[in-house]
């Protein structure tokens, strides 16, 4: 779903990585632009999850996680025995 809704924003001319810092250069017209695409783009994924077919509407790869798992990250290392 998140490959799709990229792909979609995107297209659209929105720069989407999963969520979206609001600051103070954007403008009431970039902020309307940004909903517009959202309202085109979550309808059009709501269709597809319900008919089951997101993944045959993607143009490319899925989006492959970036991080390794960090299971443990924080943990002491095991003293040796």
């Amino acid at each position: 779903m998140k490959t799709f809704v990229q792909q979609e924003m995107q297209a659209r001319g929105v720069l989407w990585g999963g969520h979206h810092t609001v600051c103070r250069a954007h403008d009431p017209r970039d902020v309307e632009h940004v909903l517009a695409a959202y309202r085109e783009v979550l309808p059009t994924l709501a269709q597809h999850v319900a008919d089951g077919n997101v993944r045959r509407h993607l143009r490319g790869e899925m989006i492959e996680p970036s991080f390794r798992r960090s299971e443990g990250f924080h943990t002491r290392p095991r003293s040796a025995r």
